[in-house]
């Protein structure tokens, strides 16, 4: 699919479903938070890090509470407003993650939760290089994502009046884009609840090779 028009989508359905997305998906995310990001946020204590389409901002307020410092972004303006509404101490930004405004080495950790699964290939390119330019080297990444091996249009589910594009990925897919990352941990769960797509979901923990990309 053409880039802008999978952005416009994303950026518009977010915008519409922004108040819904929290009720139907609150407790699940929290849940898996708890569970499954363990491994990257006690990698990461006292150091900046970055959520890529940080959502309603919940993750990225665990990530405060757990004592990182974090910053929020994403293509939704809607999403941000409420981010903004729920903490001053974090910085919220409404920006396109394929050409992020920050200098060159600013984090120590990048979170993309199911933020992959709303890119194209071409998208994934262009994320993967500003994660590449963000991240210093040694630096975490943690990966959230619907594990599949295909993408599709469907409507969302937590408002199936809109549609919106949906990108699913394998560890070893993801593995192999970030080639320059090692595996810290990985888990994958089936899913729990009938509001969520039917895949299972992945949460893989890389760090970044100390040899690789710009030099931290």
């Amino acid at each position: 699919m053409d880039e802008k028009a999978v952005k416009d989508m994303v950026r518009t359905t977010y915008d519409l479903i922004a108040a819904s997305y929290q009720d139907t998906y609150s407790e699940i995310d929290a849940a898996d938070r708890r569970n499954f990001w363990g491994t990257f946020t006690n990698m990461c204590v006292g150091e900046k890090v970055l959520d890529m389409g940080c959502g309603n901002g919940d993750g990225t307020l665990f990530l405060l509470e757990k004592g990182l410092v974090p910053t929020g972004v994403d293509i939704s303006h809607a999403m941000i407003d409420i981010a903004c509404s729920k903490s001053d101490k974090i910085q919220w930004l409404e920006i396109d993650i394929c050409n992020c405004p920050f200098p060159d080495n600013t984090f120590f950790g990048i979170v993309l939760s199911y933020t992959v699964n709303h890119l194209t290939d071409g998208m994934l390119s262009k994320v993967k290089r500003e994660v590449d330019r963000l991240l210093k080297n040694s630096g975490n990444l943690l990966l959230v994502f619907h594990v599949g091996d295909t993408d599709e249009i469907r409507p969302d589910p937590a408002d199936s009046r809109w549609n919106i594009y949906y990108h699913y990925f394998t560890k070893e897919v993801l593995e192999t884009v970030f080639s320059n990352y090692t595996e810290v941990s990985y888990s994958q769960r089936a899913s729990l609840d009938p509001s969520e797509l039917i895949n299972d979901k992945g949460f893989l923990t890389l760090q970044k090779n100390s040899d690789s990309g710009l030099r931290g």
